[in-house]
This record gives C-alpha cells, structure tokens and sequence, in this order.
C-alpha cells in the first residue's frame, strides 16, 4: 500500500481521520498517486481548508487477479473473474486497519473511517462498506460498473450486498454519515449508476451524486477526489 500522510504529519503528536482509497481494473497501489495526483489533490485541499487533515491509504487490491476487470459479482463469487468480496473484506476489516492503526497515528472508530474506489475499487467500496458498516461510516465509489454498462458481472441487488438496507432507511441513514456515488456524463455506466442511485433514493436513502465531463478516465477520478475528500469527516 502507499500512504499519504497529511502535512505537519511528522512533526505532531495528533491522531488522524483515515480514507481508505482503491484504484480500478489495471491499478495497483501507486495508480492513485501516479496518475491520480491524490497527494497533489489533498496537500491543495488540506492547505486551502477545505478538506480536513486526513491519512489516506492506497492499498493494492488485486488479491484475486481481478485487477482486468471493473467491479466484479456477489460477494465471494467471482463472477466473469470480478472481486471476490469475502477475500477482500478480510484484506481490509482484519488485514488492513489494524495494520494502518497500529503504525500510523490513525483514529480508530467507524466515524473516522472512509472508504472509496474508483471503477473495480468502487466495486469493493460499495460491496464491503455498506456490508460494514460497523467498520465504516462513510463510503464512496466512482464510475463503478456494478450497477450495469458492462457486462459480464451478476445483477446488482443492495439486498444481497446489504441485508436490510432498505428496510429502515432513517436507521441506514442515521449510521451512514455519507453516501457518494460520482460518474463521467460521457461513461456508458452513467445511466445505470443514474438508476442505482435513484432507486436508492426511492426507498428513503441519502446520497450524494456527482457528475463530471468525461469517460471512464483519470480527469473525472480527480475531480471526483476532490469534491469527495472535502466532504469526509465533519
């Protein structure tokens, strides 16, 4: 994993909120940094106060060589070569965290966790963040293809995903601090992600829900960073 660790960061005793941020198909744990800029993004954001000081954590995610495709099937099943969600809850809840909150200064407490991706990475944002809730209070996914506009992956079902989801919306809502979907207008899985979202908010969910110019491409994943990290832990 790659660790961005905010301004001052050394030269402090405080602890810190942390962003647990994936990159998609093809990525590994420099992509965000790369060709992502997320350092660049957040040192302008923290310096201009619009974004809280915040650890941000780039793990690789190609734990079942999945990194070719967008975001795969129901979690543990794989489907078309997509994410296997168990493995990765795994990596993340009992790999990852405690890892990151005994080395680094990180705050622990779901209210001081967030986690996003883009593409496949939104993928496991999505899959493991609202199956975790106790673990996350924040989750986000950029043009994740779950929801349809590509093929090979299983039905999206927030049921399968989220057992309850939407049976108390006021209760999701009430531990879900925020909820953010972002899309490219020209990404062909706008109109889907456009229907998941709305079918969302159908049933009483909140959520944010941000569009930029662009495709399946860098430009809007920037973008999609910076109106997100601002958001985070307030």
């Amino acid at each position: 994993m790659t660790v961005y660790t905010p301004p001052g960061y050394e030269r402090s005793a405080v602890k810190y909120p942390t962003l647990y941020l994936f990159h998609g198909g093809g990525g590994d744990e420099e992509a965000w940094n790369v060709l992502g800029v997320a350092n660049v993004i957040m040192d302008n954001l923290i310096a201009q106060g619009k974004a809280k000081p915040m650890i941000v954590v780039m793990p690789n995610a190609n734990w079942n060589d999945s990194a070719a495709l967008d975001a795969g099937g129901p979690r543990g099943t794989p489907a078309g070569g997509g994410q296997d969600y168990n493995q990765g809850e795994e990596e993340i809840v009992k790999g990852m965290i405690p890892f990151v909150e005994a080395r680094y200064r990180a705050l622990a407490g779901r209210e001081n966790r967030a986690i996003a991706g883009l593409s496949m990475g939104g993928g496991i944002a999505i899959n493991i963040g609202l199956k975790r809730l106790d673990v996350f209070a924040t989750v986000g996914q950029f043009s994740s293809g779950m929801f349809g506009g590509v093929g090979g992956y299983a039905p999206y079902n927030i049921d399968t995903i989220s057992p309850g989801f939407l049976k108390d919306a006021a209760a999701t809502n009430k531990k879900l601090k925020l909820l953010y979907f972002s899309c490219g207008a020209d990404d062909p899985r706008m109109p889907f992600q456009t229907k998941a979202a709305d079918e969302l908010r159908s049933h009483g969910i909140t959520l944010t829900f941000k569009s930029y110019p662009g495709a399946h491409e860098w430009r809007v994943w920037r973008n999609s960073l910076a109106d997100f990290a601002p958001l985070l832990f307030r």
